[in-house]
């Protein structure tokens, strides 16, 4: 994998005291540089403080200098009198000894981003960590539109044991579907492909399967070829450019006009056909022959596509990456 900058969540849990770090989260952005990367995390970091709503910091944030927890402590109190932080800096006594007593600090609505900054700064606290990628292993999730495919190509994929409803945690959350099955030689079966190249072909080996079992009951057979992208310019200098696709072009004649009609009205097609103008097909060749570059470029302009192929980071540098921690949230 080419190195490049990343920003990774962090999963925390809240002891009924404080908060504690527990682990690396999924990637939320790359980047080319680390300059850019360590902008967009300041950025984050500084949401994701506003985000606590924590009317005790001092409290909130003790996990993060919990080693020079009377220092660090000293400092944000200094600094939030030195910023006329009275409203939100509260003192309280412990029991009726006026001589005995603790602060809370509430963070104020109107701080500002060197304000937060500065907090972070005193505490080291970090909501994101900055990652430059170097070993990284990778598995993947491939999720089935059903809104492309229909019941019957479900069902047939689901009755072969290939499609099963799944609920990974993906992107900072439950993302529930019916997911393509893997079934390694040895193991059992799950939706998490052991990487995303095995996620891909599989995903391409079932489309171009399903296209061909069943013509009729997918988006493509149901959809005249110009109405299958957005950028009908695009799609069509494309499918030209492709060998393992083929565009089929028919002259629309007098002879053949009321067939293609016909097709078209049974696609529900707004097309409008005269003499002399080409009617458009799409053939695919065998799976084993086709180009599975040639089948990503063209889903990459489809309006509606088959699968989402979700990468995911399993591991960097030695360092587990964990989709999901019980009773802990991102911030």
């Amino acid at each position: 994998m080419e190195k490049k900058f990343s920003l990774h969540k962090l999963w925390f849990f809240y002891t009924d005291e404080w908060i504690v770090e527990n682990g690396l989260a999924q990637s939320i952005g790359t980047f080319a540089t680390r300059e850019e990367a360590e902008r967009e995390k300041k950025r984050l970091d500084r949401e994701s403080l506003k985000k606590m709503h924590s009317y005790d910091l001092i409290r909130d944030l003790t996990s993060f200098y919990e080693k020079n927890y009377q220092e660090v402590q000293d400092k944000l109190i200094d600094y939030a009198k030195s910023q006329g932080w009275d409203d939100s800096l509260k003192q309280h006594s412990f029991g009726n000894d006026p001589a005995k007593f603790y602060y809370e600090l509430a963070l104020p609505a109107t701080a500002t981003d060197e304000q937060l900054d500065r907090i972070m700064d005193i505490t080291g606290a970090s909501f994101h960590k900055l990652i430059e990628y170097k070993d990284v292993k990778e598995y993947a999730y491939v999720k089935m539109n059903y809104e492309f495919w229909g019941k019957k190509v479900f069902d047939k994929l689901k009755a072969d044991g290939i499609l099963d409803s799944r609920s990974p945690y993906l992107n900072g959350g439950s993302n529930k579907g019916f997911y393509l099955i893997d079934t390694p030689p040895k193991g059992r079966k799950t939706a998490k492909f052991s990487s995303p190249e095995t996620a891909v072909n599989m995903a391409i080996k079932i489309f171009l399967e399903c296209v061909a079992a069943f013509p009729d009951n997918n988006f493509l057979g149901k959809t005249y070829v110009g109405e299958w992208s957005e950028a009908y310019t695009l799609l069509m200098a494309y499918l030209q450019y492709c060998s393992t696709i083929r565009l089929q072009a028919t002259e629309v004649t007098k002879d053949n006009l009321k067939s293609f009609k016909a097709k078209l009205k049974k696609l529900k097609s707004t097309t409008e056909l005269t003499e002399g103008m080409q009617y458009f097909d799409v053939a695919f060749s065998e799976a084993a022959a086709t180009s599975p570059e040639e089948i990503l470029g063209l889903i990459e302009l489809l309006k509606l596509e088959p699968f989402t192929i979700y990468n995911m980071i399993a591991e960097i540098d030695g360092q587990t990456v964990k989709d999901y921690v019980a009773d802990s949230s991102t911030m």
